[in-house]
């Protein structure tokens, strides 16, 4: 009859070819579900820390955002108060119109 995965599985650990499994046999099986393993251990842990090192810079990114906003605010607070004097490339306070 027709072979499903597990049964496809095990002929391949079959290296004897006589439909038994026997110690050497079982022993690789057991090592290559452990090399599996660790490799699956490793990729998870691979996807942590990108996970980690994508939520830095999403935190980075919004405190560089917050760090523009401060310093555009600022920007235009100072535009308000002062004038620039073209002569003497200073600027000035537009209220008191001494220089800054």
């Amino acid at each position: 009859g027709k072979l499903d995965e597990t049964e496809m599985m095990m002929m391949k650990y079959d290296k004897n070819g006589d439909g038994t499994l026997d110690m050497r046999e079982v022993h690789k099986i057991v090592r290559d579900l452990l090399v599996q393993q660790k490799e699956l251990e490793n990729e998870r842990k691979t996807i942590l820390n990108m996970k980690k090192l994508i939520i830095c810079l999403v935190v980075f990114a919004k405190i560089l955002t917050l760090a523009m906003l401060g310093v555009s605010f600022a920007a235009a607070v100072i535009a308000k108060d002062t004038r620039a004097d073209s002569v003497t490339s200073s600027f000035t306070d537009k209220n008191t119109n001494k220089a800054l």
